[in-house]
């Protein structure tokens, strides 16, 4: 769940990289750019309750595949954008609602079912996820852009990012937690 959310949240908070390659490449002032990626904060920011209304309803797993998909189409979509309204709707609301599908609010009630004694700690390690995003994949992101270009950074991206997440739904989600989670242990 931490690492997840590392490269969910590293993706989302991470533009730095970006801003000069893609205005550049796309064809579109920083001015436009910046206010996608200001649109694409607030469909994040209110794209988490509703990834929490469909983990209560649909579990976390259903959450983690669908933000997943959304994010490698919004991606694929994003670097083949025509026009700065089909960008806008790929990076700007695509993106930004299937990586609040895969934030920690998808794992927070998974984390908390299945940690009792040890829920703060637990809790703590999905934070720490988050912010090591921002720390370690602004860098990355830099190098990968340099090394190809911000749109091969972003096609690998999406197909790491799938595969993880992917991974994480099918592998590493279990069904229910023992009667007494952690203090059985």
């Amino acid at each position: 769940a931490a690492m997840l959310t590392m490269i969910t949240v590293g993706m989302r908070m991470s533009i730095g990289p970006f801003l000069i390659p893609m205005s550049e490449g796309l064809g579109i002032s920083r001015s436009y750019l910046s206010n996608v990626i200001a649109l694409g904060m607030m469909v994040y920011g209110i794209g988490m309750p509703i990834a929490g209304y469909y983990v209560a309803k649909r579990g976390t797993r259903f959450v983690l595949i669908v933000g997943a998909l959304i994010v490698a189409l919004s991606l694929i979509w994003t670097i083949n954008a025509g026009t700065g309204f089909s960008f806008t709707l790929a990076y700007g609301v695509l993106l930004s609602l299937g990586l609040a599908f895969t934030s920690p609010v998808a794992f927070t009630q998974l984390i908390s079912r299945w940690f009792i004694k040890r829920r703060a700690m637990s809790l703590l390690f999905l934070s720490t996820g988050s912010m090591a995003g921002i720390a370690i994949m602004t860098p990355l992101f830099n190098y990968t852009i340099r090394l190809f270009s911000w749109e091969q950074t972003l096609i690998g991206y999406a197909l790491i990012f799938a595969a993880l997440t992917l991974f994480v739904a099918f592998v590493i989600i279990r069904g229910e937690p023992p009667l007494y989670a952690d203090l059985t242990r």
